[in-house]
């Protein structure tokens, strides 16, 4: 049998999450936020020693202020901050993405990354969209997160989950074709893509479809968290399984001809979710 090669970013991804871009122990709101501010330069500054120093990346600063970042500023001038959150040990862009209800693919582009260099640093400021929503403060988490947790997983920690919605975005786009029996980076099936991301996470679960099925605890498709898988019941057996990333979509491997793709509940409504047991 042919040996399958990975293609040329699939390592380097999957270098960057589980070696830095591994995702928070918890996805329950409470990063600080900061407001929008300015602050003053000082001799010899320039936008990109003004960004290092604010703990953020350079396009987000010398975006927020239509500059280049090695643009030589003069002493006093005001730059502007955009708001920002404080990334937590271990977070995510993903998973920061989900806390203040955009798009990744926002979050990446408001601070100058790619799927490629989204890995994130403890206490890197990650500059916001204008249209995130407010997170709420750490008073009100210490309140909810014990009654929050046991609603957001019922068997694999805000970790793993973290970990399971990362990798299957980054495979998502990273151009991996459907291929029927496929389990590797090299191609995968739906039930391959999911068994393959489970594993990844250190969770084994069997391979097909329908095995995945009795594997779980069944929910609503409503009642899905990030991390769960969603499944297609078509005709009394089960024709279909992708998994859960939030805000209203999954990740699956849909046919022959398409690469794994992110899609909406809306647009292919699933008949059930589940979490591993």
């Amino acid at each position: 049998m042919k040996k399958k090669m990975f293609p040329k970013n699939a390592l380097r991804i999957l270098s960057a999450l589980f070696m830095g871009g591994a995702a928070s122990t918890t996805i329950s709101v409470g990063s600080t936020v900061a407001h929008a501010a300015t602050v003053k330069a000082k001799s010899g500054d320039t936008v990109k020693d003004i960004a290092n120093k604010q703990h953020m990346t350079i396009q987000a600063v010398a975006k927020a202020n239509h500059m280049q970042g090695n643009q030589q500023l003069k002493k006093g001038r005001k730059i502007k901050i955009p708001k920002s959150v404080t990334a937590k040990k271990g977070e995510s862009i993903s998973v920061i993405a989900q806390k203040v209800g955009v798009k990744t693919q926002d979050l990446l582009d408001a601070n100058g990354l790619t799927w490629q260099d989204a890995t994130i640093q403890e206490g890197q400021k990650i500059a916001l969209p204008s249209k995130a929503k407010a997170v709420k403060t750490t008073t009100a988490t210490k309140q909810t997160t014990t009654s929050n947790a046991q609603a957001t997983l019922s068997s694999i920690n805000n970790t793993t989950a973290a970990k399971i919605v990362n990798l299957a975005t980054q495979i998502a786009n990273s151009g991996v074709p459907y291929v029927w029996g496929g389990e590797s980076m090299s191609g995968f099936d739906c039930s391959g893509l999911t068994q393959y991301v489970y594993a990844q996470a250190g969770i084994n679960i069997p391979r097909t479809s329908e095995a995945q099925a009795g594997a779980v605890t069944q929910k609503p498709v409503s009642q899905a968290q990030p991390g769960d898988l969603l499944f297609w019941n078509e005709g009394g057996d089960i024709g279909h399984v992708a998994i859960y990333i939030g805000n209203g979509q999954y990740v699956q491997a849909p046919q022959p001809g398409q690469n794994v793709q992110i899609q909406s509940i809306s647009a292919f409504t699933p008949s059930f979710a589940g979490s591993v047991r």
